[in-house]
């Protein structure tokens, strides 16, 4: 039973069982997978009646905690194999959130330096095996942080071709996988690998197709992929200027009172909006003068004081339903805050809607 599993092998307990009965536990479930995986493949185990395999891959996923780096190096060595063998694979729901897990919880136990000296096999997994319910496995790596001396490891093993493969797909690749294709070229400019000539290709590529069908949020394309070339500066600035003076009746859905469901995709628009000008607003983000967008920052909170008061009162403020996402609103809130002067209008309007969010 999946849910006993989980319910049994927490991290916390995890963490306590000796080295002896881990290693006990690590000989049978990663052998038992080894079989089962080979008569998979020979369609000789049924994934949709039979939940052994996916039973286990969530066991060997949760002991990943305690295992040493060549145990961990056997269970990422398996999991290229079955993703590898998906091309041909019609029940990936069967198994797919558990191959997911394990690739996660084996980056989690790898250190930085293991991960990037197997970072070149890793680009060489396909990016078209990623389909219904398996996430692609850059989706657990483009978000870690590297340092310094994990960059200078990296250079020796990254196989350069690799990135022209990468920008060759960009140019024939259909949203979903422009998603998929930016990811990698994402963590391959956090590692500092990509030359000025790449980054230019890209942002051309970006700035041609439409920055919205890149699946990315505009503060991390800037960052990574346009910010150096200078001819680029009208098109941010404008594309910038549409996400503040965006219409929120067009993120959030119809006015008064008219409810959205989860099922309209709206709120999980609302959701990525907010986050959005988050992380435009952060502090830390190089990516803009406020100097040019004063205007553009005061009609965002105009639009923000219009859309509340027509709609407050009707926004569902359960919270087990949490059909609006209360939370990520208040941040962004608090974020505007920081970037309007204390004694205007403007600071009034957004402590007001955040007085009202106490009510």
């Amino acid at each position: 039973n999946k849910e006993y599993i989980k319910a049994l092998l927490t991290r916390e307990t995890v963490a306590t069982i000796d080295k002896k009965l881990t290693d006990k536990l690590f000989g049978s479930v990663y052998d038992s997978l080894v079989y089962l995986n080979n008569e998979r493949l020979i369609r000789r185990l049924n994934v949709l009646y039979d939940s052994r395999f996916s039973n286990l891959l969530e066991i060997l996923s949760r002991l990943t905690i305690k295992l040493n780096e060549q145990e961990l190096d056997k269970c990422l060595n398996l999991a290229r194999q079955i993703y590898l063998s998906l091309e041909n694979e019609k029940n990936t729901h069967c198994f797919g959130p558990e191959l997911n897990n394990l690739f996660r919880r084996i980056f989690y136990a790898y250190d930085n330096k293991s991960i990037l000296i197997k970072l070149n096999d890793l680009l060489k997994l396909p990016i078209h095996l990623v389909k219904d319910y398996i996430t692609d496995p850059f989706y657990y790596l483009v978000s870690m942080n590297f340092k310094t001396e994990d960059k200078l490891i990296i250079k020796k093993h990254i196989d350069m071709s690799i990135v022209n493969s990468l920008l060759d797909e960009l140019k024939t690749a259909d949203r979903a996988m422009i998603t998929l294709i930016l990811r990698r070229l994402t963590l391959l400019s956090n590692l500092e690998l990509l030359e000025e000539k790449d980054k230019v290709k890209i942002g051309e590529f970006l700035i041609g197709d439409g920055f919205d069908n890149s699946g990315f949020y505009f503060n991390s394309l800037l960052s990574n992929f346009l910010l150096s070339e200078s001819s680029f500066k009208e098109d941010i600035i404008s594309h910038l200027d549409n996400i503040f003076r965006k219409e929120l009746v067009d993120v959030f859905g119809e006015e008064y009172g008219r409810k959205y469901s989860y099922h309209s995709g709206k709120v999980d628009e609302l959701r990525k909006h907010f986050i959005e000008i988050n992380g435009l607003l952060d502090v830390s983000s190089k990516c803009l003068n406020f100097s040019y967008f004063k205007d553009s920052l005061h009609t965002l909170i105009s639009n923000i004081e219009s859309w509340w008061e027509r709609n407050k009162e009707y926004l569902d403020r359960d919270d087990h339903t949490r059909e609006f996402p209360w939370i990520i609103y208040k941040r962004f809130l608090i974020s505007l805050l920081y970037h309007v002067p204390l004694a205007s209008p403007l600071f009034e309007k957004v402590a007001l809607i955040l007085e009202d969010l106490k009510s």
